[in-house]
């Protein structure tokens, strides 16, 4: 089987990292390469309303 590589085509990667809002520690990062599953994970969280937790987008350029 052949593989082409596409040039200009990014994949999509987002890394989320839920924290703990009083102590400000990560408890999990979640990684994701599919922009159906980050959608999901979006309509999940406002639907669970976890008190005391957060999420925020990890961008791993910033710690580099």
């Amino acid at each position: 089987m052949f593989y082409l590589r596409k040039k200009g085509i990014e994949k999509f990667r987002k890394t989320v990292e839920l924290f703990d809002k009083k102590s400000n520690k990560v408890v999990r990062k979640i990684h994701f390469k599919n922009p159906n599953d980050f959608n999901q994970f979006l309509e999940d969280y406002r639907l669970m309303r976890y008190p005391g937790y957060g999420w925020r987008f990890f961008d791993n350029k910033l710690y580099k």
